[in-house]
């Protein structure tokens, strides 16, 4: 496996963040009554959607209660990959 590393810029100073793979990651938005039920439930929908067998991978939840938005973020190699696991 190739080892890709990219050079960042951190308050003046520069670093190497090096990752074994690069998945690309990607955002499902959905909206949400402000119930932290609701919340708990949609969160759970989301980390059901994972499957390590085609390579997508859950990593987090965000809900934006002013907005009723719900953000939850995936990473698969394609979001064909993503789509398929709807």
């Amino acid at each position: 496996m190739s080892r890709r590393c990219a050079v960042q810029r951190l308050g003046g100073r520069r670093w190497a963040r090096c990752d074994r793979r690069r998945v690309p990651s990607y955002l499902v938005e959905s909206y949400l009554t402000d119930s932290r039920a609701a919340v708990d439930e949609a969160r759970e929908r989301a980390r059901s959607l994972t499957d390590e067998d085609v390579g997508v991978r859950y990593l987090r939840t965000t809900f934006l209660p002013g907005d009723e938005t719900i953000l939850h973020v995936f990473e698969a190699p394609s979001m064909a990959k993503r789509r398929e696991e709807r």
